[in-house]
């Protein structure tokens, strides 16, 4: 293997897509979408991934919570599907995963935006540069991307089935601060 390319997709209404370069010894990220501030993030995606030729996308399997709003609810199944025919239609093999299987992956619990922050900037300190204002939540994205990318350099599934570490790095050392 060369490189490959993966995406991430957090499609939540502050959410993102990352794009990844993947070789057997490291993982790039090459481009974040941001959903928020990006209001030409599908014709973006789309031309990235007729360009790029990704070869998985990872898209976070979610649906609304009986908590949730109507319009809230509604605006959020749009997004998903906006994400999944984007990638259907780039003709991009797509795996669908739960918030629960990525974190786990990462030893992350669920709602655990600070420490989600934490971890994708320090794989990744760019990645800051895509938000704005702390209004929209790349982090998801690149850290769903960050997995799968994993995932492909194994080509396995068991980045998505145990708690894996960073090359190189340690993740309770990463978000503990001490690397």
């Amino acid at each position: 293997m060369t490189h490959k390319y993966v995406i991430g997709i957090d499609p939540g209404k502050n959410g993102a897509a990352a794009l990844f370069k993947v070789t057997p010894e490291d993982i790039f990220l090459q481009k974040v979408f941001c959903f928020k501030h990006d209001k030409d993030w599908r014709r973006n995606l789309f031309n990235s991934c007729q360009f790029e030729k990704p070869d998985r996308a990872y898209l976070e399997d979610v649906h609304s919570m009986p908590t949730d709003g109507k319009v809230g609810s509604f605006s959020f199944g749009r997004r998903l599907g906006e994400a999944d025919t984007v990638l259907y239609l780039a003709k991009i093999d797509t795996k669908l995963v739960t918030p629960q299987a990525w974190q786990a992956a990462l030893g992350l619990l669920r709602k655990e935006k600070k420490r989600q922050k934490e971890l994708a900037l320090k794989l990744y300190p760019n990645c800051a540069s895509c938000e704005k204002k702390s209004e929209c939540d790349v982090y998801a994205g690149v850290l769903i991307g960050f997995v799968g990318s994993l995932d492909i350099q194994s080509k396995t599934m068991e980045a998505f089935e145990q708690p894996t570490s960073v090359p190189n790095m340690d993740i309770p050392d990463i978000l503990s601060g001490t690397s």
